[in-house]
């Protein structure tokens, strides 16, 4: 118990207790430095003495007073912010400063997983160090195909900017990637041409059908998958216009479209058309958090007879996306 107590005491008093302790030291030797000021060398081991205790005296009161510390810490986090100090910061300091700065951020949290933020920095640092897209605006118009009920024809128009002006050189690699996969539940989608057209404009570089690949896919139960695929890697500068269309078929029996993003956008609008007696609906994917609950608001849905609209001016994140579905009135897809 007299252990608590004195810890107490010290716990509450402390800074005090210390700051008189040093008053009395820092005033018995600045006695016996004048005391024996002609008696070398203890004059002078004494005198240098008196000038450190002196020193830390002045530093303790000096940083003791409340606007004193507001001030520094006010100076510090400046330098901080600006950039100043945090690349002259050793490896274990900038793990602690997030770890901090997140547990500050956090009321709810007592701990930060270490894992857990390396993690959360990790992707941080995928998201931010990537290229940015903007204004993605996709527009799907489908249409019956004379004597073959199981097919749509599938219209594909999307026109976005690729911006790299937040990188440190403006610039960077970037990996174009085309894939549209195609289910083919009757399995008879296979035996005819699925895409007839396509053409990708990336800045000043043009790609056409004769990119394309195309792989079949055989699944468990005998599902049929066509996967149509390209890939090419592109030195972007700056903010780059890109504008992509193809044409081609679709299984009828597969009524969704599913878009998902893979880089930081901002600015989506996708649209499907198709013909009237069918319900439209739409159903976004994000992470599931809090943080992002009251953000649901933004993502917009318009409803149209023939077709249906999802918009958002928010950000959306790599692994975000939206899907986009119909039916008939009978439950049955036509």
């Amino acid at each position: 118990m007299a252990d608590s107590d004195s810890f107490t005491i010290w716990h509450r008093h402390g800074s005090s207790i210390f700051i008189g302790l040093l008053s009395i030291v820092t005033a018995v030797l600045i006695t016996l430095s004048i005391a024996i000021h002609d008696r070398e060398p203890a004059a002078d081991i004494i005198g240098h003495l008196a000038e450190m205790f002196s020193t830390a005296l002045i530093a303790t009161l000096f940083f003791s007073l409340h606007d004193v510390r507001e001030t520094l810490a006010a100076s510090i986090g400046t330098l901080l912010v600006d950039g100043h100090i945090v690349h002259s910061l050793s490896q274990h300091a900038r793990d602690t400063l997030a770890t901090n700065i997140v547990l500050e951020d956090t009321p709810a949290a007592k701990i930060i997983t270490e894992s857990l933020l390396g993690a959360v920095r990790a992707s941080h640092a995928e998201i931010f160090g990537s290229p940015h897209l903007h204004n993605y605006a996709p527009t799907i118009v489908l249409s019956d195909v004379p004597d073959r009920p199981d097919l749509v024809r599938r219209d594909f128009r999307c026109t976005y900017v690729i911006n790299t002006d937040h990188l440190k050189h403006g610039r960077c690699r970037f990996r174009y990637r085309f894939r549209h996969e195609v289910s083919d539940p009757s399995g008879v989608l296979s035996r005819d041409k699925i895409l007839t057209q396509f053409e990708a404009r990336i800045g000043d570089q043009v790609f056409t059908i004769k990119d394309i690949e195309e792989t079949t896919e055989r699944h468990a139960g005998g599902l049929t998958t066509t996967v149509l695929s390209m890939q090419r890697d592109l030195d972007i500068v700056g903010q780059t216009s890109v504008s992509v269309s193809y044409d081609g078929l679709g299984s009828r029996f597969d009524p969704n479209e599913i878009m998902v993003v893979r880089f930081p956008t901002r600015g989506y609008r996708v649209t499907l058309w198709y013909t009237e007696g069918n319900v439209y609906d739409v159903a976004w994917f994000r992470p599931i958090s809090s943080s992002l609950s009251n953000r649901r608001a933004d993502d917009k849905v318009v409803r149209m007879r023939n077709g249906v609209t999802a918009y958002t001016d928010d950000w959306l994140l790599p692994g975000n996306g939206v899907v986009l579905y119909w039916f008939s009135v009978r439950g049955e897809t036509q």
